[in-house]
């Protein structure tokens, strides 16, 4: 029914076409108000090849003839990626059904969006919790994957989380155990996990939010598109890190906004308020031997060994910091052959090296 409430998809229009207006690698047709009503959609009419065409040429095995059409297939299929990527995690609305029949390939290989019956959109909890969900995904960190998980579905009964966790983390053992096995095609993280959570969600009667469905059948309609037009060349997986890289740069500098500012000053007020009093709590548990402190693990053991290495990295990192303040401190004093200064930088180079080898077996 959302689909035949043309005044609902004209509003989707709209909403699209403002957030296109300064993208490079999408458009979104104009709508026309003045003509539109409750039984027509008037909007601007793009020009190009429909990605449905490209697909069918594909599966007849006529790359050929796309590229005499002077589409670059790779080209078009990392701006749908991206365009999908900044759709649900920086704009207010998002295309929820992107699949072939929707989508047109414009000159330069830009992505035309149409058909707007479907769109949806994240309020700030959700699309922060799904940020931290998907980065975690490309990252492997599982415990990170486990806690937006928790804190997006809703359980109905108070062992629920539980058992999804535990549900969960065997499920992706059994991939982890059978991806390598010959003939197996190498899906999106993004899938996997995906297809493993609704699994669980389903079988421990839990409920997911309608939006996060949304989201993730326009990703992997976008990817799965990407996936056959490039051969597999480009994916969620190598688009996201550059996309997430560039939001989490975007989201620290508005940190510094006038408003987050005064949100902070507010909160370290409130923490300098209630800390003496908490403390004084803690104290007295711990001097009446009433302080319990639980912790479990449920990783696998390669995912202990990444959280691991991690560690290492984020701990070599800072002392190499930490290293280069004392050393640029040395007097240009001789010690044999060199100075301290240049002896100092030499260990700062072989420091530097192991760092940059654990962050590459990291990856």
């Amino acid at each position: 029914m959302e689909e035949l409430d043309f005044a609902r998809e004209l509003g989707n229009t709209l909403a699209l076409y403002e957030t296109a207006n300064f993208r490079n690698e999408f458009r979104v047709p104009r709508p026309v108000e003045a003509l539109c009503g409750r039984r027509v959609l008037t909007q601007e009419f793009l020009r190009g090849v429909p990605c449905s065409e490209l697909i069918r040429l594909v599966g007849q095995g006529r790359e050929d003839q796309i590229e005499t059409l002077g589409i670059d297939r790779i080209a078009f299929s990392r701006n749908l990626i991206r365009a999908m990527l900044y759709q649900v995690f920086s704009a207010p609305v998002f295309h929820a059904d992107p699949h072939p029949g929707n989508l047109i390939v414009l000159s330069n290989d830009v992505v035309g969006f149409v058909d707007f019956g479907i769109a949806d959109r994240l309020d700030e909890r959700l699309r922060n919790n799904q940020l931290r969900y998907v980065s975690a995904v490309f990252s492997g960190d599982t415990e990170v994957i486990l806690k937006a998980m928790s804190d997006m579905l809703v359980f109905e009964s108070a062992d629920g989380l539980d058992v999804f966790r535990a549900d969960f983390l065997e499920g992706m053992r059994r991939w982890r155990r059978d991806r390598d096995l010959p003939g197996e095609r190498q899906r999106s993280p993004l899938a996997i996990y995906l297809i493993q959570m609704m699994q669980s969600a389903r079988r421990n009667r839990a409920h997911v939010p309608v939006e996060i469905l949304s989201m993730y059948r326009a990703l992997l309609a976008a990817e799965s598109i990407a996936f056959i037009l490039s051969n597999d060349e480009v994916g969620l997986r190598q688009e996201a890190r550059t996309f997430f890289t560039q939001l989490q740069f975007e989201a620290m500098f508005e940190q510094f906004s006038p408003h987050r500012l005064q949100m902070l000053s507010a909160s370290f007020v409130t923490l300098l308020r209630e800390t003496p009093g908490q403390l004084s709590r803690l104290l007295s548990d711990l001097a009446d031997d009433r302080f319990v402190l639980r912790t479990q693990t449920s990783e696998a053991p390669e995912e202990r060994r990444a959280s691991n290495a991690r560690t290492r990295l984020l701990v070599a990192a800072i002392l190499f910091v930490g290293g280069a303040i004392i050393f640029s401190g040395l007097p240009d004093q001789i010690v044999g052959p060199w100075t301290l200064r240049t002896l100092g930088a030499v260990m700062l180079c072989g420091w530097f090296a192991a760092i940059v080898y654990m962050w590459a077996r990291l990856r």
